[in-house]
């Protein structure tokens, strides 16, 4: 249900004593936006999509799946808002390797289809703007300009891949320093602008001090990692995801609760076993034949997410982009 929709906002109509003046709560709930990534069952784990004026952060290991879930958002937030879009254009900031272009532009070219009728593929590409940053003050001074150019042209979402990158290396205190600039310009952005952020988010691994026989647990763990993600109700993960307990994970989002501490919302992706449709060894079903070569199947969890309750939702990645588990199939692993 469309959260405008529900009766509950007919209640919320006594102004609030706001700076700027006052509104209700359905006024502002109205202005905010959901960016869908154009697939039922991914959408409807998000709680309608992602957020504007929100810090969402997808975190996963390595080839999960996270840089072409931003790939996808880049092409669906140039769709009208009808269907699903901001109906403007995106930034994307890579700090670890150049923007994949050849990659976007196989995404949109099979999207193109859902734009009016003038538009081309040529449109699509150059309504995203890259931008390429290792160095850590670069990016600071890039999040520091871009008002000038969001002034100028029609952005409605900001992709930063990775937040991590640029810290490897930063020693403690200033780290936390440059963290919290950092994540202050990104939410100034997202407030003034009605931005959709995503931030991409390496992961690193949990050493249990148990198995290093350590006396004194905090000598070999953060905080994060004494007490680990717990994933929602009936969520588990087989494929190098828990340690001894399957509903918490043997990996953390990187830049520890510094960084958890300044985002607002946080998604999980992860693959899933190779060729399975279950998420354990035990399963002999096999993938639709219609999916047969498409690799692994991917999860997106819900971690934290203020907007909607915990959920998950499977999905494979494709030549045309990021494609729904098969009905049958979800069915089985439900």
């Amino acid at each position: 249900m469309d959260p405008l929709q529900d009766p509950i906002y007919d209640l919320l109509t006594e102004p609030l004593a706001l700076k700027d003046g006052p509104i209700s709560l359905k006024a502002l709930a109205s202005t905010q936006l959901y960016l869908k990534l154009g697939h039922p069952g991914l959408d409807k784990a998000l709680g309608g999509g992602f957020p504007s004026k929100c810090l969402t952060e997808i975190f996963g290991r390595s080839s999960a799946g996270k840089t072409q879930i931003a790939l996808q958002l880049c092409v669906t937030a140039q769709l009208p808002i009808s269907s699903g879009g901001l109906g403007k254009g995106a930034i994307y900031i890579a700090t670890e390797r150049e923007f994949p272009v050849n990659r976007f532009t196989q995404i949109a070219k099979s999207w193109l289809h859902k734009f009016p009728p003038q538009t081309t593929l040529e449109d699509v590409n150059l309504n995203v703007k890259t931008i390429l940053r290792h160095d850590l003050s670069m990016l600071l001074s890039v999040l520091q300009q871009l008002p000038n150019t969001l002034d100028l042209s029609q952005m409605g979402l900001l992709i930063l891949d990775s937040i991590a990158a640029p810290f490897l290396g930063e020693v403690l205190p200033g780290r936390r320093k440059a963290l919290t600039s950092l994540a202050h310009e990104l939410q100034s952005l997202a407030h003034k602008y009605s931005l959709v952020v995503v931030c991409i988010n390496q992961v690193t691994e949990v050493i249990r001090p148990q198995a290093l026989h350590a006396p004194d647990p905090s000598m070999y763990t953060s905080e994060l990692e004494m007490n680990p993600i717990q994933l929602p109700p009936g969520v588990k993960l087989t494929l190098g995801g828990q340690v001894n307990d399957p509903t918490k994970l043997s990996y953390q989002p990187a830049l520890g609760l510094a960084w958890s501490n300044l985002i607002n919302a946080r998604i999980l992706v992860s693959r899933c076993q190779s060729g399975s449709l279950r998420d354990n060894d035990n399963s002999s079903l096999s993938l639709p034949t219609s999916l047969k070569n498409v690799g692994s199947r991917r999860k997106l969890v819900t971690c934290a997410c203020p907007w909607a309750p915990p959920a998950s939702a499977h999905f494979y990645i494709t030549a045309d982009g990021l494609q729904d588990a098969e009905p049958e199939a979800e069915a089985l692993i439900s």
